[in-house]
């Protein structure tokens, strides 16, 4: 976020953080398998990463310990995300789902399945007004991008229930 630092996701199963000459600042140990994707919050005060080991774990850059480790996915994590306010994350799955998590409560705010196709990555917009999925394309004549309103979203959570992409609750366009 600095631009003075960089985290990379290894397959031996660390984060690794660097400084921009290369000097390996911290490793982070913690998953059992390749680590997919990582990502910081915009304030710096967590990494996340996701793995194949079906878990996103959320640490603390300056200790390199383990803060949460949240567990609720049937596949593999493919994607990670924070919200610019640093209050939420977003991960994508290979069983298709994606899911939106309030960090500090530890639970699930939000999900969405894609009808079984895996979910590739996911994004914020930089405003956070919405989140991008990159679900499996199949189709060479569409890009197969979803987009949700991450807001609308986030004023259901008291009710997730009723939390549906979009404005209209209709799948998107």
């Amino acid at each position: 976020n600095d631009g003075r630092t960089m985290i990379v996701a290894t397959e031996k199963a660390d984060v690794l953080f660097y400084d921009m000459t290369g000097k390996l600042i911290k490793t982070y140990v913690g998953h059992k398998a390749p680590v997919l994707s990582v990502a910081m919050s915009i304030n710096n005060k967590y990494i996340a990463s996701v793995s194949v080991d079906k878990t996103l774990i959320l640490w603390d850059p300056m200790s390199g310990k383990a803060v949460k480790t949240f567990t609720d996915f049937g596949n593999r994590v493919t994607g990670v995300s924070f919200s610019r306010d640093g209050k939420y994350l977003a991960t994508s799955c290979f069983d298709g789902k994606a899911k939106l998590w309030d960090i500090e409560a530890g639970k699930v705010i939000y999900s969405y399945e894609e009808n079984g196709m895996y979910i590739s990555d996911i994004a914020f917009a930089i405003d956070a007004s919405f989140l991008v999925i990159a679900p499996q394309i199949r189709d060479v004549n569409t890009n197969g991008a979803r987009v949700f309103k991450a807001i609308e979203i986030v004023n259901a959570r008291k009710d997730p229930g009723t939390a549906k992409p979009g404005t209209t609750g209709q799948r998107p366009a």
